[in-house]
């Protein structure tokens, strides 16, 4: 004796080709998106790490002016200096 689901999987298939299609194109692109991001995540990084040579961008780094404040202190005449 045959099975009848046989038959009513293939038909159910049919008459919701939309709902199953939709699944899958959401499914898809989820995979596509995330995937994307775990690749480009370590080129990224370095784009960044490198842009701030590249581009001559400030970090906020505030560097030791003690050599600017000697030369200074030496042009001022001696009665100023403390």
């Amino acid at each position: 004796m045959k099975n009848p689901l046989n038959k009513r999987w293939l038909r159910d298939l049919k008459s919701d080709i939309g709902k199953y299609l939709v699944i899958f194109i959401l499914l898809a692109l989820t995979i596509g998106f995330v995937s994307g991001f775990l690749v480009a995540d370590n080129s990224m990084i370095i784009a960044y790490n490198d842009s701030f040579a590249k581009y001559n961008i400030e970090d906020d780094i505030i560097g030791d002016n003690n050599d600017i404040v000697e030369n200074c202190l030496n042009c001022l005449p001696i009665t100023q200096r403390n």
